[in-house]
């Protein structure tokens, strides 16, 4: 009589060999992106108010993502850059501080390299007006102004909730996020939840040694550059790349232990 058991051990027996070692592969995969999270969410720092405690918090106000299957998920990463500029924040409790606003973002793949979202962002809704209270940083990531106003010309300007809904389409129980101090990206974005604690893997905090080292010299040090597409520092789309590589990185460094005897 034919059981249960009986009939899951046929349907493995007839499994092609291949897609058996897939089926391996992909909880072997689960299992290390696991660990590497757990290591971030244990980092003294990652809870911390500068990171990603205001993330987690129960009135967080923003699209809060939580671990909910999907069927025929697969494990998949998503590397997440974000580049920014500073605006002086007006209201009384915070007058002279300032907070971060975005003008541009990458979301990639980082088990495949596929470029999933890239784009120039609307810092704000009424940013063209506010061009005098921005600090934009062009120095640094080359966007400006006229960059903003050619790219919405164009009507190829995002927002943030462009970039919401990519990640909220993309996101499952099986989804990690990748990225090189990521919680500010997150922030800017809005983006949050409880299930951050479980499915962030910060290259910041997986390399920290007595202090936060750069992306640029993490990426210096990786064997894993044949992903990488040629761009500058502070690229949004270059910059989610090395992000991917270096967890990449940690990913063979992981399994390369494990196979120790």
């Amino acid at each position: 009589m034919e059981t249960p058991s009986s009939r899951k051990r046929k349907s493995l027996e007839e499994t092609p060999p291949r897609r058996r070692r897939c089926g391996e592969m992909e909880m072997r995969l689960c299992v290390e992106l696991g660990c590497l999270a757990a290591t971030t969410a244990r980092h003294p720092k990652f809870a911390s108010k500068e990171l990603y405690g205001p993330l987690l918090r129960d009135d967080f106000e923003g699209l809060r993502l939580s671990a909910q299957p999907r069927r025929g998920s697969r494990a998949k990463v998503l590397s997440i850059d974000v580049e920014m500029v500073d605006v002086e924040m007006v209201d009384e409790d915070s007058r002279g501080r300032r907070r971060q606003l975005p003008v541009s973002a990458a979301v990639v793949r980082g088990d495949t390299g596929e470029v999933v979202y890239s784009s120039f962002l609307a810092p704000c809704d009424d940013w063209e007006a506010r061009d005098d209270d921005l600090d934009w940083k062009t120095d640094i990531h080359g966007i400006s102004a006229t960059t903003l106003r050619e790219a919405s010309n164009r009507g190829e300007l995002g927002t943030i909730r462009d970039v919401q809904r990519v990640i909220e389409a993309e996101w499952d129980d099986l989804t990690f996020l990748c990225g090189h101090r990521l919680s500010g990206d997150l922030k800017v974005l809005q983006i949050g939840g409880t299930a951050l604690a479980r499915r962030v893997v910060d290259t910041m905090l997986l390399r920290w040694n007595r202090g936060a080292p750069s992306l640029k010299s993490l990426v210096a040090g990786t064997g894993n550059k044949k992903n990488l597409l040629p761009g500058r520092d502070h690229d949004a789309t270059a910059d989610a790349q090395k992000a991917a590589a270096v967890l990449d990185d940690d990913l063979d460094a992981l399994l390369a232990s494990l196979a120790e005897p």
